[in-house]
């Protein structure tokens, strides 16, 4: 939904990702107006035009298009995390033991 531009983009902040929950209500309350995707019609069962092959087709490829740019988003995350973990155990490791008085 960011993608196609119905929702805000995150911003990231240390290591979580966050929105503005003012830009996300008033996105929330403009995603009325957007068309339906074609899937939900189907599997939800609701009256409306029929569907055209070629249409589902497009559908599912969107679909599977956003799936996997979420996958990589998540992967690109995970391995940052990964890096950002690696990083403070290596500084801990490195500091010297305090003295105990």
């Amino acid at each position: 939904m960011v993608q196609a531009g119905w929702m805000p983009r995150p911003k990231r902040v240390f290591s979580r990702l966050i929105w503005d929950r003012l830009q996300l209500d008033a996105a929330f309350t403009d995603l009325s107006e957007q068309p339906a995707n074609p899937l939900d019609r189907i599997f939800a069962n609701r009256p409306g035009p029929s569907i055209s092959a070629t249409e589902l087709s497009h559908a599912a490829l969107e679909q599977a298009r956003e799936a996997l740019r979420r996958q990589e988003e998540q992967r690109i995350e995970d391995e940052w995390e990964a890096r950002h973990e690696a990083r403070k155990a290596a500084r801990a490791k490195a500091r010297p033991p305090r003295n105990k008085r």
